[in-house]
């Protein structure tokens, strides 16, 4: 599937009430997990770059993975910053999730 139809698929899910998509936490460093669970049907994975042991190179390869396989990947990052956060974009992730945002400050910097 690709980029385009991935992306396609996970915002028709999630339209107007329709089915909720299925995702899962990665923290594995073997790519071989994200193979099996975008070959199993779920529509994204988020690789764990904040606790996990997932490195940039790990992180590059789950990506590449998970767009063969179709499911949409995201990259919880290990902090709010800007480096952290466009490393993980450049590497392919569709998008990020960035912990610790608890007021409209930390939220305006990972938007920036």
């Amino acid at each position: 599937m690709t980029l385009v139809r991935a992306r396609s698929a996970l915002a028709r899910r999630t339209a107007d009430g329709g089915a909720k998509p299925l995702g899962i936490f990665i923290s594995s460093i073997d790519p071989a997990t994200t193979d099996i669970v975008a070959a199993a049907g779920f529509d994204f994975v988020v690789l764990d770059a904040e606790h996990g042991r997932l490195g940039r190179i790990e992180v590059e390869n789950h990506v590449r993975a998970a767009d063969a396989g179709g499911a949409v990947p995201l990259v919880r990052v290990a902090e709010n910053a800007p480096v952290a956060i466009q490393a993980m974009l450049d590497m392919g992730a569709h998008g990020v999730v960035v912990p610790h945002v608890d007021d409209a400050a930390a939220a305006e910097r990972a938007i920036a």
